[in-house]
């Protein structure tokens, strides 16, 4: 077999497994964007785990129509990155905000978030979704406010009759 097209397979193949393992999917051209640009956001990327790739169109179609991006697959055109969160969902969506907002080249061309495709519009959207612990802290704040408001108002309640027998008592002694 040519070791042209083994390699090209491997590149397949490898992608195919970070695409199964990651969160969610940016995918990003890149065209006019120098080499220093490229590489500050792939330092970027690492330190936050999520796997950039530059790779040809037909090898990312066929990688990803063997994932849950499959929907992803068709809008794939152009010179692109690839950005894939492994941790959280939105990680990549964040660092590609984030690095365009300096580096006017970067353009979102889709998002895939687990089986779901979504437009560049969405970026902001997905971006600014929270952490699964923000979630969670959220959420038990939102719980935890009405049961503190009762708390106050039945305490308040007691302390209000308190104070009024207290006048009575003070105003009995005085007379």
């Amino acid at each position: 077999m040519n070791t042209v097209r083994i390699q090209k397979e491997k590149a397949v193949s490898d992608l195919c497994d970070i695409a199964k393992q990651s969160h969610s999917m940016v995918a990003v051209h890149y065209r006019g964007m120098d080499v220093t640009s490229m590489t500050a956001l792939r330092a970027a990327a690492r330190k936050q785990n999520i796997y950039i790739k530059v790779i040809k169109n037909t090898l990312a179609r066929r990688a990803l129509a063997e994932s849950q991006y499959a929907g992803t697959a068709d809008k794939i055109v152009g010179p692109i990155v690839l950005a894939f969160s492994m941790e959280t969902p939105n990680a990549a969506a964040q660092l590609i905000k984030d690095f365009s907002k300096k580096h006017e080249q970067l353009a979102v061309q889709v998002i895939g978030v687990d089986d779901a495709v979504y437009s560049a519009s969405a970026l902001g959207r997905i971006a600014d979704l929270p952490t699964k612990e923000q979630a969670i802290a959220l959420l038990l704040g939102a719980l935890e406010s009405p049961i503190r408001n009762l708390a106050c108002t039945l305490q308040e309640t007691y302390a209000t009759l308190v104070r009024v027998v207290d006048q009575v008592a003070k105003k009995r002694q005085s007379q």
